[in-house]
């Protein structure tokens, strides 16, 4: 891989993660977890 195309690699990946914090999918397992509590799921 060259340098400009592990440039472009890491941007996107810089994107990526301010879309999925935007989102808020780094609390998901968390929101889960509470959702699952609420629901009386048996644990995995």
């Amino acid at each position: 891989m060259s340098d400009d195309e592990m440039n472009q690699l890491i941007e996107r990946q810089g994107e990526v993660g301010e879309q999925l914090e935007h989102l808020g999918a780094w609390e998901l397992d968390n929101k889960l977890e509470v959702a699952m509590d609420a629901l009386r799921c048996p644990g995995r």
